[in-house]
């Protein structure tokens, strides 16, 4: 991760990954990486190997890997791999982007689920 990025969270959970995660990504209830515009309930801190028993953030802001160019203030949703990306009608947004962003970069985002 960038070591300019910044962020601030309140809460985590363990979860068990039931698959390898990396860093940085949105993540759902049952372990598994988010889908392009579905709901996630937070975000890895770090990377996992398929099994392994480790905490995601939930609460207040989060590094997230961006796939794209988004502008801050962006709602932001998970891509197919998970990562962010500006969010479209029809899908949940986990976030909202508190700075511009470019591909691959890890940028801070407000922790915020929203169907659009």
């Amino acid at each position: 991760m960038s070591a300019l990025a910044t962020y601030n969270p309140t809460a985590r959970i363990q979860i068990t990954f039931a698959q390898d995660t990396p860093a940085g990504v949105f993540v759902k209830a049952d372990g598994t990486i988010s889908g392009a515009g579905t709901l996630a309930i937070g975000v890895t801190e770090n990377a996992y190997n398929s099994g392994d028993v480790g905490s995601i953030i939930i609460s207040e802001t989060a590094l997230i890997k961006s796939a794209g160019v988004m502008a801050q203030g962006d709602l932001v949703m998970s891509d197919a791999s998970g990562y962010g990306v500006t969010a479209v009608a029809g899908n949940y947004a986990n976030g909202i982007l508190l700075k511009s962003a470019v591909a691959n970069e890890y940028v801070e985002i407000l922790l915020k689920t929203v169907k659009i």
